[in-house]
């Protein structure tokens, strides 16, 4: 008998009643938790079933966490059924790295050239160690202000505070949590407080 393959874009509902003894995640830094939620079940009644994530190390606008979740676990040794392949740099390289270019791109030499990467170098050395080296980077490339700098701002004691307050309301990129803070000049010297109240799923 012959198989079928099924392409289809992602989204919260797609994929619901329907089996397969295979799924394939491309470009799976971008899978967020709601997908996953409704997609993951699809093997389920296959007798041999099979998930397979291909991606890069998510980039400042990639919204998907399941990718890195998922490479975390297995690396730590908490999945019973993953396994995790890569081919990465360790730290920031330089992009005019060939050697590096050839460990991190096995497909270098058949799919794509030299001239393909040479072309990609520019200005951002952290994307192109992103996308072309593999780089995990340990910081949030999410957050415009790291943990460091936020630590520099905190305060032991709350000061007096202007009675005029500014509320500010954020939802994440992939819209499953949303967080509020709140704002106001100091009597003493007008510095602004800033403090984050909450950050909670949107479903409850």
């Amino acid at each position: 008998m012959g198989g079928v393959c099924d392409f289809r874009t992602r989204t919260s509902h797609g994929g619901l009643g329907e089996g397969f003894d295979c799924l394939i995640i491309d470009e799976a830094q971008e899978y967020t938790e709601e997908q996953e939620s409704t997609l993951k079940y699809v093997v389920t009644d296959s007798k041999n079933p099979q998930t397979i994530m291909c991606g890069t190390p998510p980039t400042s606008v990639s919204i998907g966490t399941v990718f890195q979740k998922f490479r975390e676990n297995v690396l730590a040794g908490d999945v019973a059924n993953g396994g995790w392949a890569e081919w990465s740099v360790e730290k920031m390289t330089d992009p005019h790295d060939v050697e590096a270019w050839y460990r991190c791109n096995p497909s270098l030499g058949t799919i794509f050239t030299e001239r393909s990467i040479n072309d990609e170098i520019g200005t951002d050395e952290v994307d192109f160690n992103i996308q072309r080296f593999g780089l995990w980077l340990k910081k949030n490339q999410k957050s415009a202000i790291d943990e460091s700098d936020w630590e520099k701002c905190k305060v032991d004691v709350i000061p007096e505070l202007k009675h005029e307050l500014f509320v500010g309301v954020k939802f994440g990129k992939d819209g499953t949590n949303v967080a509020v803070a709140i704002a106001a000049k100091s009597v003493d010297d007008e510095r602004i407080f800033v403090e984050v109240i909450d950050c909670r799923e949107i479903r409850q």
